[in-house]
């Protein structure tokens, strides 16, 4: 033995105390997270032969809720191209699974209320209350979705037209304006805030008004996928407090209206006699209803917004012929009014709008609960466990869209129809079924407007275009903003398919729209 053996021996002694106090909560964790894997194992359902989507399930409680929120949308496409169509995981306080594909997607939507039903995240509940059509439930759903969707009407609709085009010609006028540019995304949120609001809400603010009530509307919508923890200061309350001030300057909208002939809007119609059952609407479900359609109608539309941008931006061939179809059909004049009906003319405009949505979807995924255990593929998923169905990466990985990274709204056109290739689910932009986004009419004629004021009035450049980098969630977005600088086209020859423009003096330096029905 060495002189230098004793003194391993007492620095033994020194270390094993130390470590064990580190040791023993570090085992206790591993163990914990065994045991809380083999309880999700251990609850499939022995009817079933199949077994559980592959996947993780996180540690206990917490799941991979904190993964996912530092991850983003990465979350989702790391674990798809590790499991391939179906995983699973434990979000949000519940056992989760992720699943893409047109065939999987069809049989969840032909499944609602007998294999799944509608599902959201408790502080969307809590958020909404279940006196909205998002979160109602059965034969109340039902009847519920006939009464909204008369807001959606064709007549209403067309209504809607003089409302919006006013407040699209105010903002692109002011974007041609400014000399060193504008971040448009945080312009989009602005103009679709205005015109969802004044279309859904019955709000007509002013720019200062729009700012202050955007920055609690975004409270609301940031809040809906956060833990319902209720602290001062965190998501939850944020979101909450927000909510309340929102509702009330609806109801103080709702008794302006009750007293006078007002507009004619989403909220006067939400408003209205329910013609199936003869019933008045409360005053808080009118408000519950409002608010559920601003949040879906807000950042959705926002996002779509500024792919419009972003994507006729980058393939000017397609805006060309945009303008082209405009002076086909004499709609060349920059602010010149639009109906309903002229827009339904323009089938090109139409197959660009399809082909941003294509490109870029505004809703990733949604959500729903399973009733009962059943099987996709060759996976079973155990009854009460959550089902986020991806619209993103199901329309994205298509095979049924040739050539599918390449922007080509020729894809739509009565020639090829790529969209009615195989599965209709290839292409789920707006979901299906009976819970099909209801306001997927008005959406759609939104984005038409905003193409078309956008080819007649003015060009653009995107100030940073080789640094662009896009985040997924809650919507897809520019990361800085997207800083873009807008030249107004301020000669245009009416006899010619071609626009010609100069700089604005400031500067110097074919599907029609249909209704939506329940």
């Amino acid at each position: 033995m060495t002189p230098d053996t004793p003194m391993i021996g007492t620095v033994g002694q020194y270390i094993v105390p130390l470590a064990l106090p580190l040791l023993l909560p570090m085992v206790l964790l591993l163990v914990m997270r065994r045991l809380w894997y083999e309880y999700f194992f251990l609850s499939r359902d022995p009817a079933f032969d199949t077994p559980l989507p592959d996947g993780g399930m996180g540690w206990p409680l917490i799941g991979e809720t904190i993964s996912f929120a530092l991850q983003g949308s990465d979350f989702y496409d790391k674990k798809f191209q590790q499991h391939g169509r179906i995983f699973k995981t434990h979000l949000f306080g519940r056992p989760t699974v992720r699943v893409r594909g047109a065939d999987n997607i069809r049989k969840i939507l032909h499944g609602e209320n007998d294999i799944v039903t509608s599902y959201w995240p408790t502080t969307t509940r809590i958020i909404f209350g279940s006196d909205c059509l998002s979160q109602s439930q059965g034969p109340y759903h039902t009847r519920l979705r006939k009464h909204v969707a008369s807001a959606f009407s064709h007549t209403a609709l067309s209504g809607y037209v003089s409302l919006v085009q006013p407040l699209i010609i105010e903002t692109i006028n002011d974007w041609c304006k400014a000399t060193n540019g504008v971040a448009v995304y945080p312009e989009c949120r602005a103009l679709t805030f205005r015109v969802a609001g004044k279309v859904l809400c019955g709000f007509d603010c002013s720019k200062s008004e729009t700012a202050s009530l955007i920055d609690y509307f975004e409270d609301i919508v940031y809040c809906l996928f956060c833990l319902p923890i209720n602290i001062p200061g965190g998501g939850f309350n944020k979101g909450l407090k927000a909510r309340d001030l929102i509702a009330k300057r609806i109801k103080e909208n709702i008794l302006r209206k009750m007293d006078n002939d007002d507009t004619q809007d989403a909220l006067r119609i939400l408003m209205e006699q329910d013609t199936e059952t003869g019933e008045i609407p409360s005053t808080p479900a009118i408000v519950a209803n409002a608010i559920d359609l601003l949040v879906a109608g807000y950042a959705s539309t926002a996002s779509a917004a500024c792919s419009i941008l972003r994507d006729l931006h980058n393939n000017k061939h397609v805006l060309a012929r945009v303008r082209r179809e405009l002076a086909d059909h004499g709609m060349t004049q920059a602010g010149s009014p639009l109906s309903l009906e002229d827009m339904n003319q323009l089938k090109y405009v139409s197959n660009v709008v399809k082909e941003i949505l294509r490109m870029s979807p505004p809703i990733g995924a949604a959500f729903r609960k399973a009733l009962r255990t059943f099987e996709l593929d060759g996976k079973q998923i155990p009854a009460g466990w959550t089902v986020l169905y991806s619209i993103r990466e199901t329309v994205g990985l298509s095979d049924t869209f040739a050539d599918k990274a390449k922007f080509d709204p020729d894809r739509f056109s009565s020639e090829r129809c790529e969209d009615r290739n195989g599965d209709r689910y290839n292409y789920c932009i707006f979901g299906g079924g009976p819970r099909s986004c209801i306001g997927k009419s008005f959406a759609v004629m939104l984005m038409r407007m905003m193409v078309i004021e956008l080819a007649r009035s003015c060009d653009w450049e995107l100030l940073k275009p080789d640094s662009l980098k896009m985040t997924q969630l809650p919507t897809p977005h520019p990361v800085d903003g997207m800083p873009v600088k807008f030249t107004a086209l301020n000669n245009v020859d009416h006899n010619s398919n071609s626009f010609v423009f100069t700089e604005c003096e400031s500067e110097n330096a074919s599907d029609s729209i249909q209704s939506s029905g329940p």
